[in-house]
Formats: structure tokens, sequence, C-alpha cells
């Protein structure tokens, strides 16, 4: 916040009769708040910050002609623009160097199997935002062909002995990756810094950022349209097979008064008392305290309904379709004193056997009783 106060300080309308330094005072703390605002570019700035400060001044390397640090300060450009000393002018200079230099490194190489160098030119401000894509993502993956032999440890002398030239090689070899790794890093870093203040580039973040929102739209589209596709169908599937099991099972019902979801929503004529069907009120339907009571179900689990649909589907099930088939037998006088008489006989069956099953342990219990008496 307080960085945030002095960077307004510095606004050029703030500072009249000193607008130029005011300017050049800002970039730089734009500059400064762009590096601490990333972590990656923050880091990288602390392991290095003595040689960006200083212009790359105190830098021992030899890695390339370029003062690579110097390119890492606000202070190497001017206007974002394509003057002599505008940010692309600046920058298409500094990757043309780099390019020309891995191109003659490539060249010296004896190995004729090399690949020839594929890293696209830095362009203009009119540079179509493809060809800057491309260039950018070529760029972050950058491959040096450069041997880096001026970071080995020991030299070679003839007088060595095989064992010591292989010790001394490897060694060496190992510095040389070193470097190598390190001067990459720092290309690939410079590339980084580059890309947050090239306004191509933001522009390009931004395009690929909507297609990839659009993108997603469209799939969430399909996605959700696929969905209720299924949904119908398998509404209708349900409603085919219930109006199949509701003939078969029970021929009463007029087909027409079927109630089923279709695509997630109850769909019903009446509500309350008035929904109440013919075949509904036959097998025991009532309108009690808000809810459809099954008076033939009544007392098990299964016997109140909120909805006409629900009711129906009640209907359906096997144990309320027996319940209102035994409703009905004892209905009929004669089914009644049937269903009396049977269970009359069953009582005088089921005592007369419980009777013999008694009689052959008391015969049992007395004929041991007469041979302990012996």
């Amino acid at each position: 916040m307080a960085m945030r106060r002095w960077q307004q300080s510095r606004y050029k309308h703030r500072n009249h009769g000193n607008e130029e330094e005011a300017a050049e005072q800002f970039k730089l703390i734009q500059n400064a708040y762009n590096v601490l605002s990333d972590p990656q570019e923050r880091a990288f700035y602390d392991r290095h910050k003595d040689d960006i400060l200083s212009g790359g001044a105190n830098s021992l390397d030899t890695d390339t002609e370029l003062n690579i640090y110097s390119f890492f300060r606000r202070g190497c450009y001017g206007e974002v623009n394509d003057s002599k000393n505008g940010f692309y002018t600046v920058y298409a200079e500094v990757f043309q160097t780099l390019l020309k230099e891995e191109e003659q490194a490539r060249a010296a190489k004896k190995d004729k199997d090399v690949k020839p160098i594929a890293l696209p030119l830095f362009g203009n401000s009119t540079t179509p935002l493809p060809k800057v894509k491309s260039f950018y993502e070529a760029w972050i993956k950058f491959s040096s062909a450069k041997h880096f032999g001026h970071a080995n440890k020991w030299e070679l002398s003839k007088d060595d002995d095989r064992y010591t030239r292989r010790n001394i090689e490897k060694e060496n070899a190992v510095m040389r990756d070193k470097a190598k790794s390190a001067f990459e890093t720092k290309i690939k870093e410079l590339v980084r810094f580059v890309a947050k203040r090239d306004p191509r580039y933001l522009q390009l973040k931004k395009d690929m950022a909507l297609a990839k929102k659009k993108k997603q739209e469209a799939k969430d589209r399909r996605n959700r349209e696929r969905k209720e596709n299924q949904a119908a169908e398998m509404a209708a599937k349900t409603e085919k097979n219930a109006k199949k099991n509701r003939s078969k099972y029970d021929p009463r019902v007029d087909m027409a008064n079927i109630v089923m979801p279709a695509q997630g929503v109850v769909k019903e004529v009446l509500q309350g008392e008035a929904g109440i069907s013919e075949e509904m009120k036959h097998d025991g339907c009532v309108w009690e305290n808000e809810m459809y009571i099954c008076k033939t179900c009544q007392g098990q689990d299964d016997c109140e309904f909120a909805t006409v649909g629900l009711f129906n589907t009640h209907m359906q099930n096997k144990k309320h379709q027996r319940r209102v088939a035994d409703r009905e037998k004892m209905k009929n006088p004669a089914a009644i004193k049937a269903a009396e008489l049977a269970a009359a006989v069953a009582a005088r069956h089921a005592a007369a056997q419980a009777q013999a099953y008694a009689k052959p342990a008391q015969k049992k219990g007395k004929k041991k009783g007469k041979r302990k008496d012996r």
C-alpha cells in the first residue's frame, strides 16, 4: 500500500515542471513492482541483484557478446514503440544477436546431423499475434548450441596420462554443463521479463483466455444438452414401462389417467380430494391432512403419499394389489363363512396333531417309571 501511494506521487500530473524526471521515476517504480509481484522473476532478481543493478559491469559472463543483465532494467529502452531506442527495436536487436551467435556455434560443430536453428525473430509492434505466439513458445524452450569451453576448470597437457586426461575431461564436462544450464536459464528469464512488458503478448494472453473460456462454455453446453436428452429418453422409457406394467397387473386402470414424471416434472391435472379418481377410491384412497392416504394399506410404512402420481405408482405395487384382493374377498358373505370354516378346520386339525404328539410321550414316561420301581 505504501509503495502504491509512493508510485502515485510520481505521476506526471502531480509533478508540474518536472514531468520528464517524474515519468522516468514512474517507469522504474512500475518495473520494480512487476519484478516483486512475480515470484519467479523476483527469485531471479535476488540471485543476480548486483549484476542487474550494475548493468552487468561486474559480471565475468563470456557466454555472449551481449551484456544480458543490462536488458533486465527498465532503463535499457525508452517508450514502448518502434523508435530507435524503443522497446521493440532494442529487444529485436538483442534476440537477433543471440540467434546469430547460436547459428555460428552450430555451424562450427563437426556433427553434420545437427538440426538448424528454429528460433523466430522478435518482430515489431505490427507483428501478427500468431507470430508473436510462435516467438515466445520457441524462445521459452531455448537450448544453446555453444560449447562453453571457457568454463573448463583444467587445461590438458601433453604429459598427462590417459587416466588423468579422462578425469580432467570429466570434470571439465561437468563445469561446461553447469555454464550451459546457467546461460539457458538466463535467456529464458529474459524472455519472461520481456513478455510481461510486451503489449502484444499481453493482448495474446487475453485472447487465449477468452478462447479458452468460450471453449469451456461450449463443452459445458454440450454436456448439459446430452444430460437433458438422456433424462428425456429415460423419462419416456419409464413412462412406457409404467403403462405396460399397470395394464398388466391392474386391468381396471384407465390408461389415459396415468400420471407420470416427464423431464423431471410431475404433471398432475387435479390436486387434493378432486384429484382422487374412481380407481383410487376403489383401492382405498382418501384425502386427509394434505396427504393421500391408502386405507387398504393403513398401518404399513407405505400408506401416505403427497401426490396423485405417487399414489398411482403405489397402486401398481404387488403388496397393495394383494391387500385389495383380500379386502374384496372379505366383502362376500360366502367367502367370509368359508374363511371362518377353513380357520376352524385348521384349528381343529392343529389341536389333533398336538394331542397325537403328546400321548406317546406320556406312555414312554410310564414305562420308564415301572422300570425304576423294579
